[in-house]
């Protein structure tokens, strides 16, 4: 493996807990693993199998571990992140459908029990359920759009050939 970072990260987002945002979405774990020139190695190497394939740093490589450039972790960091970021739209398109569905349901049952019984009055239950609905609807989804990705670790992995054959990457 080349100079790379595997960075795990949470695509999560915060809502009053009164509107249960757990119903359509939960914290996502997305894990990334970019080497140097940028490229995306995550479904090369699984966790496990990028475990297999490195070993613990060696005395001699301390050091060396130590002068890698911030610029260049951070740029390795900011690609991470970058595409853990697009990873985490699918999950966030798939909780607003859902949502959608859901709510669009809801508010079709209330019509439908609102002509039943005659057209709703001021105040009436259907037209305030329909107003949590619609209001439930609109906080969940502007959280959705504010999910963001939260980095919970990094692992910076060494090349080997820099150890001299052995080497940790760490």
């Amino acid at each position: 493996l080349p100079l790379a970072v595997e960075a795990h990260f949470v695509f999560e987002t915060t809502c009053d807990p009164k509107w249960n945002l757990a119903e359509f979405f939960a914290p996502l774990p997305i894990r990334m693993l970019v080497d140097g020139p940028g490229n995306d190695l995550s479904g090369e190497y699984t966790f496990m199998a990028l475990q297999e394939a490195i070993g613990p740093l060696p005395p001699n490589m301390e050091a060396m571990a130590k002068r890698i450039p911030g610029g260049g972790l951070r740029n390795l960091l900011f690609q991470a992140r970058d595409r853990a970021e697009i990873a985490g739209k699918a999950p966030r398109d798939a909780a607003l459908a859902a949502l959608n569905t859901a709510v669009d349901a809801e508010l079709a049952r209330l019509q439908a029990l609102a002509a039943k019984s005659g057209a709703p009055k001021a105040g009436a239950t259907e037209e305030r359920e329909m107003k949590w609905w619609n209001d439930r609807r609109a906080a969940i989804t502007q959280s959705l759009n504010d999910a963001r990705v939260r980095l919970d670790s990094i692992l910076i992995i060494l090349p080997r050939g820099l150890a001299g054959g052995g080497g940790r990457q760490g």
